[in-house]
């Protein structure tokens, strides 16, 4: 039998029109239940011209003041619409502030 020895949640990180706050806050508040209920990872989808995470970094970034012990993760960052330096400073800035 197999077991699983890892688990982890995926989001949008969607909001309504009205309020983009709430549902960033929302989400925020998703990744650190979920690392108070166990799960290893949580992961951001960057999503542009959408309801949703336009920078999934800059959410990692936010995500790291409220988390220490899951593992932040964006699942798609489209590369056609980034600097690919910048990008790489990017990571590398959010990877410093989750040590």
């Amino acid at each position: 039998m197999t077991s699983i020895t890892r688990a982890g949640i995926i989001s949008p990180g969607s909001f309504s029109a009205e309020d983009p706050h709430s549902g960033l806050e929302q989400t925020l508040e998703l990744f650190n239940y979920a690392e108070e209920l166990g799960f290893q990872t949580a992961g951001i989808r960057q999503r542009h011209l959408e309801r949703g995470s336009s920078s999934a970094l800059t959410f990692l970034a936010a995500a790291t003041q409220r988390t220490s012990q899951i593992t932040l993760e964006t699942n798609v960052v489209p590369l056609g619409y980034e600097v690919p330096f910048r990008l790489a400073e990017d990571f590398s800035t959010v990877a410093a502030l989750s040590n």
